[in-house]
């Protein structure tokens, strides 16, 4: 299974894999994000997102077909001690080679559906609604 790594710059993401996927994307073009993955020769993409329009940006990738993209980030940034970064890529990776085609969140040790789920700030964290 081929599959591309997806990061963008403004996001409050991990800067532990510079390099190890294509950078692409510039600072304010979330809307983009949708026409990007749709682009990606890649059916498997792992998305490196900020939190903060995560799932809003899931409902926009809902209408690509036939790939699986998967969007993880951290809510802690890779810089600060205790981040879930690192993990989150990881659950993320593995989820990317064994989920359905569709839209997929990778957070906290959970996988959630982006029409369903919303941050909570006061825990950190993402919710299943």
């Amino acid at each position: 299974m081929r599959s591309a790594w997806l990061r963008w710059p403004n996001a409050e993401s991990s800067r532990a894999g510079r390099g190890l996927g294509e950078e692409t994307g510039r600072k304010g073009e979330q809307d983009t994000v949708p026409e990007l993955n749709r682009r990606a020769a890649h059916r498997h993409v792992q998305d490196m997102h900020g939190s903060n329009r995560r799932a809003q940006t899931g409902h926009g990738l809902a209408s690509i077909p036939d790939k699986t993209l998967v969007m993880t980030g951290a809510l802690s940034p890779t810089r600060f001690r205790g981040s879930d970064a690192a993990f989150d890529s990881s659950s993320a990776i593995g989820a990317l080679q064994s989920l359905p085609t569709g839209v997929h969140i990778a957070m906290n040790a959970r996988l959630l559906d982006p029409a369903k789920v919303r941050k909570n700030v006061a825990a950190s964290r993402f919710e299943a609604v």
